[in-house]
């Protein structure tokens, strides 16, 4: 188990107490026990974490989803709604399970149901270091990347309004993944665009449309612009799947949510 100080600073990466010295013409980091680790994710994933085996998963492929899970705990409304339980291939019982292992590990703390967690000051710094530290095969990084000050503050609050959704178009205008809104033959139009990886033509990035849907006023254009924003931090993985599978597949996916998500409310107001 890695040396860890007593309170960690949930505003600084983790692993900011680590001593980083050169063992053999290469960088070690050092905790204050004298053990050694080559990386700040290795030192997290065998010293913290304690998995010294990863059984043919690739840790990138995990460390993502503990990414998406932690900024999904961090904005309040992300774990109050069907797209939460997204993260988990629509598995409950298995997001359960992963939500209990983080409060186990000390990384969140429960409230009266899996859908009230917080993080705590060592998930919040764990935080900062995976999305600091995510290596460049995975999600395109580049300075227009959505930053993760970024994703902790655009699209929430109950309703947004024409200047919050602007907010959100502002930034995600340079993401390599948004969904954006533009007036398509007259119609008030959603639509999703990506910058697939090897998608550069002389050296400039560009994005493809992957998926489009058009509405009958700006009404219902907004509102649906809306529930998108609240959830922000799941457009990477939605436009994956649009760019991978199809936009069927997306359609299927959004229509879902959306349906569940109305039932919910229905529920809640039912036992209010």
């Amino acid at each position: 188990m890695i040396a860890r100080p007593d309170h960690i600073d949930g505003e600084l990466a983790w692993g900011y107490w680590l001593r980083l010295e050169d063992r053999g013409g290469k960088p070690t980091l050092i905790d204050a026990q004298g053990s050694e680790w080559p990386t700040i994710r290795e030192a997290f994933m065998k010293g913290r974490l304690r998995m010294q085996k990863t059984h043919g998963i690739k840790p990138e492929r995990m460390f993502e989803q503990l990414l998406s899970v932690l900024i999904a705990v961090l904005r309040p409304l992300s774990t109050r709604d069907p797209a939460f339980t997204d993260m988990f291939g629509g598995n409950t019982e298995y997001g359960e399970f992963f939500m209990n292992w983080l409060e186990a590990e000390g990384l969140v703390v429960g409230g009266d149901s899996y859908r009230d967690w917080r993080l705590t000051q060592e998930g919040a710094s764990a935080m900062r270091m995976l999305f600091a530290t995510r290596p460049n095969a995975i999600g395109a990084i580049r300075p227009s990347r959505a930053s993760l000050d970024e994703l902790l503050r655009l699209g929430l609050g109950p309703d947004l309004g024409e200047p919050g959704r602007a907010k959100v178009e502002a930034a995600a205008t340079g993401w390599p993944s948004a969904f954006l809104r533009q007036n398509v033959g007259g119609q008030p139009t959603i639509i999703a665009v990506i910058s697939p990886e090897g998608g550069d033509h002389g050296g400039v990035a560009v994005r493809r449309t992957v998926w489009n849907v058009a509405f009958q006023d700006e009404e219902k254009c907004n509102a649906m612009y809306d529930w998108l924003c609240h959830r922000i931090e799941r457009w990477e993985d939605w436009l994956k799947l649009a760019y991978g599978s199809g936009s069927e597949r997306l359609t299927l996916r959004l229509l879902t949510l959306t349906v569940l998500d109305e039932r919910l409310k229905l529920v809640r107001s039912s036992t209010t």
